[in-house]
């Protein structure tokens, strides 16, 4: 019975001993560098125009397209954090134009490289107790949102400008701990803002474009990086 007895605490004190620890992040730093998908979900331009004889209708959104970025936060307790983060998504502009003038009709496209840069500082909240077998935390702050690229790029024709845009993020995201210095980092995050796109021509007839809201979604997978024990 005693050798039976010492047998299920050994095997109890080893299925412990394999289980990382729950991290205490009060004062501790956290590096976590990540990769995902970057997915617009509205398109940048969206316009009609009308003249006499003529009408025409333009959009123009980027595409989803692979994203990476990191994040440094520091834990003030268990419970609250400040975050500052930045991603960069290599992406595709595409975009299509109809032209109508009486008794024909136009139609074009283009597809075009572009990037779109992105930086925040949040706050990070912990949802649930520390101690909890499920870790969730939600964040919010501002956040710059610039676009680039060959896409954008001036010619003899004129160059597009408002191509940064202030705006807010949000995120929400839980870890799988791995050991008692690293996790495992999943998360949703959405990029919230208005773009404000125009295109100055050099004779000085600069096109403003309507304000459309957006809302960039980012997925990611990252690896936390306890620094300080």
């Amino acid at each position: 019975m005693r050798y039976s007895r010492s047998i299920r605490l050994v095997g109890l004190g080893l299925l412990f001993a394999g289980t990382p620890a729950v991290a205490q992040l009060s004062g501790r730093v956290v590096i976590t560098p990540y990769a995902g998908a970057f997915l617009p979900s509205n398109d940048i331009v969206r316009e009609n125009f009308s003249a006499p004889g003529v009408t025409a209708s333009v959009n123009v959104r980027h595409e989803a397209a692979f994203a990476s970025g990191a994040n440094a936060s520091y834990w003030v307790t268990d419970r609250f954090a400040i975050e500052l983060g930045g991603l960069y998504s290599w992406t595709k502009i595409k975009g299509n134009g109809l032209v109508n003038e009486i008794g024909s009709g136009t139609v074009m496209g283009i597809v075009d490289n572009a990037h779109v840069l992105a930086g925040s500082a949040k706050a990070m909240f912990q949802l649930l107790p520390p101690d909890s077998p499920i870790n969730l935390r939600f964040g919010v702050g501002p956040a710059v949102i610039s676009r680039g690229g060959p896409a954008y790029k001036a010619d003899a024709d004129g160059k597009f400008s408002g191509l940064t845009d202030v705006g807010a993020a949000a995120s929400l995201c839980t870890r799988i701990p791995m050991t008692e210095f690293t996790s495992v980092r999943l998360r949703v995050e959405d990029y919230i803002y208005q773009s404000r796109l125009r295109y100055e021509s050099p004779d000085g007839s600069n096109l403003q474009f309507g304000r459309r809201n957006q809302n960039d979604i980012l997925l990611s997978l990252g690896l936390q990086l306890f620094v300080t024990p």
